[in-house]
């Protein structure tokens, strides 16, 4: 099972998104199952070991660079 921190999860039209790719900001559909208080099941869209963003703000847009820490 793969799962991701509550935080790299949002809304983004009908679909959850996320993800960084070579140190871009990806907005890839997500397709989640149960929630719990800090971390959610990913059914589809993440493979583990994928870097996620975490609390992206108003300036974290795709394809938009980021560090991954």
């Amino acid at each position: 099972m793969t799962k991701a921190p509550i935080g790299a999860v949002f809304r983004h039209g009908d679909e959850w998104a996320f993800r960084v790719d070579d140190g871009l900001a990806r907005l890839v559909p997500v397709a989640i199952g149960h929630r719990g208080d800090t971390e959610v099941e990913v059914l589809s869209g993440l493979t583990m070991g994928t870097d996620v963003v975490v609390h992206a703000g108003d300036r974290v847009r795709d394809g938009v660079k980021v560090e991954v820490r």
